[in-house]
């Protein structure tokens, strides 16, 4: 039989499942030499069962595993020794790599990072393929046609096994942005919820209990906008991006750090006021109370600033508005109170 004939497959035994079928029945396949079918039986078929309970029992849910042998015995040169000889066993150490990553990377997330990845791999099955990302150089990740893709680069199957789930993250990331379409882009991802989550709730007490003391105020409301102000971030990103002729995929890193620079804000506005002496002037005080009725203090990404080229710090409605654009987001930071004592 020729290599581009489909020979009937070496049955793998998988557990009852609702998932989608296999995607991978329409790639190449090679009738395996018997020498390595004993070694996919051996070496992954015996222990495909215990693989996949132990994946399922840290996704929550039943997962499955969806590996072709003989597609990846065509993937293997001549001098990939490793994985034409011991193709079993490297399967077997795929999975158990990325099951060790997702294990890992969902005792980071918790719970989130455990229901988005079941939510966007909605095939709850996990399979490898040759990358055709020519950015991918070596391994990889992705999630595709809902199913978690373990991604090698073409003459690089079996190369740095241990990594290839290293970038799960921005995997989810990516994946829920697709998802989510052109106008759903503009919404908070999952970088940025994690960000938010890790970075900015499990620390802002701290920051406004400062700001109270300064200020002497009984209570105080900070407003950090996420929603808002990431909507106009991407929206200008994305009309940057279009003006340039670029397409609509753009770099996701800034969203990993919002939680962290909304904090940064809020803080340095704190070293602000303590600069300007607050904490120690009943007159200030006095004076920031008067103009600042509501005690709270507002972080907004607006499309232009009225004085300032980086930040500037206003008083809407008795708010103290700190104000930023989305080019210089992240900029000079501490200089969003300046401006404040010219307002009181």
């Amino acid at each position: 039989m020729s290599a581009s004939e489909t020979p009937t497959s070496t049955t793998i035994n998988t557990p009852t499942t609702t998932a989608a079928p296999s995607i991978i029945s329409d790639k190449p396949h090679a009738r395996l030499p018997l020498a390595v079918r004993k070694n996919v039986r051996d070496g992954f078929e015996t222990k495909q069962a215990e693989l996949e309970e132990e994946l399922s029992k840290i996704m929550g849910t039943p997962w499955r595993i969806d590996v072709d042998p003989s597609y990846l015995y065509t993937c293997a040169t001549e001098d990939q020794s490793y994985a034409r000889q011991n193709l079993g066993p490297m399967i077997t150490e795929y999975i158990s790599s990325a099951t060790a990553r997702i294990r890992t990377w969902i005792n980071e997330t918790s719970t989130p990072g455990q229901s988005e990845l079941n939510r966007l791999a909605t095939t709850h099955s996990i399979t490898i393929t040759r990358a055709t990302d020519p950015e991918i150089s070596i391994c990889g990740c992705d999630i595709a046609n809902g199913q978690l893709r373990i991604l090698f680069a073409e003459d690089r199957l079996g190369y740095n096994i241990n990594d290839a789930l290293a970038n799960l993250q921005d995997a989810v990331n990516a994946a829920g942005v697709a998802a989510a379409g052109p106008e759903g882009a503009k919404e908070l991802d999952f970088n940025a919820k994690r960000s938010i989550r890790d970075d900015y709730d499990t620390k802002i007490d701290a920051v406004s209990e400062r700001i109270k003391k300064i200020l002497a105020l009984p209570v105080l409301t900070l407003v950090p906008n996420f929603s808002t102000n990431f909507a106009t971030i991407t929206a200008s990103e994305l009309a940057a991006k279009g003006s340039s002729g670029q397409s609509g995929l753009w770099d996701r890193e800034w969203q990993k750090h919002i939680g962290a620079l909304t904090l940064q804000y809020f803080s340095e506005f704190a070293d602000h006021l303590e600069y300007a002496g607050f904490g120690k002037d009943d007159m200030l005080q006095e004076g920031f109370k008067e103009v600042v009725e509501k005690n709270e203090i507002a972080l907004r990404v607006v499309g232009r600033l009225e004085r300032g080229t980086y930040n500037e710090c206003g008083v809407e409605e008795g708010v103290v508005v700190l104000r930023t654009t989305p080019g210089y987001w992240g900029t000079n930071v501490g200089q969003a109170g300046e401006g404040l004592m010219d307002l009181l």
